[in-house]
Formats: structure tokens, sequence, C-alpha cells
């Protein structure tokens, strides 16, 4: 079982979901197009997504110019670059610089949030979300770093509302649609997977060909369903919990196949 700790502090951050539906209507949804950096983080260019993220930031930051509402959201995505290259002391010095000198903004929040996450500080990283809901429940990224939660603890119908709720309030995203699709039923997302093909003009060859196959599967009848081959009803399977550091999330499975992964590294 997971900590105590940690699933109460899961069990906190689902009264976020409440007080976003309460307010709904003063949310504002994104309507600005896709950067150059976001568009060079949806092809898992990471180095050159930081570099263009950084121009994009200084470029919003010119004296005479207003700072509009992605410029926050830039900052956040440069951080998240960075984790996603493994600059995991970089992005900690920059998220924690941020929300030093702004604690009360809610994306230098969601910034350090993923940095406790990718740290394996869970627990800091939920209170961290949760404070969010106090200062901007319309941040579309909360809801998706919340639904990241709930997946990791397998509540996927609550990291579907999420989802939900962050398509809603950024349908620019490319990893927020790309995660909601995933949760979806498989009508729904083969719908919704043509849409995106037909849409999506800045996917690599590569990007879309792996979408045409995803596509082809859903295209194709379900498998067959399971059934029972022994007259057994029940049976038990011992499980064991691991962990990769002192600090980091324990993870369960199977005894045996852990012993067997141990026995092969």
């Amino acid at each position: 079982m997971p900590p105590l700790s940690t699933l109460f502090r899961v069990a906190t951050a689902l009264s976020f979901a409440a007080t976003v539906s309460a307010h709904a209507l003063d949310c504002h949804p994104r309507t600005s197009p896709m950067s150059p950096g976001d568009i060079a983080m949806s092809h898992s260019d990471y180095a050159k997504a930081e570099t263009l993220y950084i121009d994009e930031i200084r470029a919003a930051n010119q004296p005479g110019n207003q700072p509009g509402p992605d410029a926050d959201r830039l900052h956040a995505a440069l951080i998240r670059a960075q984790l996603r290259q493994s600059k995991v002391d970089d992005a900690d010095q920059n998220a924690s610089a941020w929300a030093t000198t702004q604690p009360d903004d809610s994306w230098a929040l969601v910034a350090l949030a993923e940095v406790r996450w990718r740290q394996g500080r869970t627990d800091d990283a939920i209170q961290t979300l949760d404070r969010i809901r106090i200062n901007d429940y319309c941040n579309a990224q909360a809801h998706a770093d919340l639904a990241t939660v709930y997946r990791m603890r397998g509540l996927y119908a609550s990291a579907n509302r999420e989802l939900s709720t962050a398509r809603h309030l950024d349908p620019i995203d490319d990893d927020i649609e790309n995660d909601w699709m995933r949760l979806q039923p498989r009508s729904v997302q083969l719908t919704e997977v043509t849409k995106y093909l037909d849409r999506s003009t800045f996917l690599s060859e590569n990007e879309r060909k792996s979408l045409v196959r995803w596509k082809d599967q859903l295209s194709q009848p379900p498998a067959a369903g399971c059934h029972l081959v022994t007259s057994a009803t029940s049976t038990s399977i011992p499980f064991r919990g691991i962990q990769d550091g002192p600090e980091a999330p324990t993870y369960w499975g199977p005894r045996g196949l852990f012993q067997r992964q141990a026995a092969s590294s």
C-alpha cells in the first residue's frame, strides 16, 4: 500500500476539482497559438525548446511590452523542458527562486510542483498543487499535473476529470490533448485521433505515422474478452514494494517479478 500520508494528500487534492467547478464561469480558456517552443516540445526536441522558450520569455519581457497571460506559462514550460533533459538542479534552482519571489503565482507553483515530483518528493508536489486552488483555480496545467498524480495511484476516473477540465481551459496544449485522448473509450479515441490528425499541421512525419498506426489499431475489431480456463474462482499474488532511494515513491508489483529483475541486473 502507498504511505498513508501520500493517500491523505491525494484525498485532499480531490477537493481541487470541486473548487474549480464552483468558479468555472470565471475561467477564460487559452486562445494563444502554440509557440515555437511549444512545437519543439511536442516534437520531443527539449534542448531546442529550452532555447526557444528563453528567447520567447526575453521578448515578452522587453521594455514597453505588456506581458500577456502566456508569459508565466512560457516560464513554467522552460522549467519543464529542463526536467525533460534531466537538468533537475537547473530546474530546481529556477523554480525555487521564482516561487520564492512570487509565492502566489500559480505558474511558479506549477513549476515547483513538477520539480518536486521529479525529485520523488510526492507529498510536497501534491501540497503545492493543492495551494494553487487558492491562487488560480483556472490554471490548466495544475489540472494536468493532478491527473498525473491520479494516474500513478490508479484513479483513472479522477485523472480523466482533471484532464477534461485542463482540456477545456487550454484547448491548445498538445500534451493535455494526447493524455486526455488516451483515457477515453475506444470509439471516442478513434474520433478524436482522426480530428487531431486533420487539424495538427505541426506534426513531424514520424509523429503522423505513429498516430496513423494508432488510428489503424483503433479501427480494428476489439480482441475477444478474457475468460476463465480453470475451475478456480480466486487466487492470491504476493506483492512487494520497491523504492529508488529513500525519498522516492514506493511502487508495488508481483514479488517474483521483482526478484527476477534483481537477479538479472
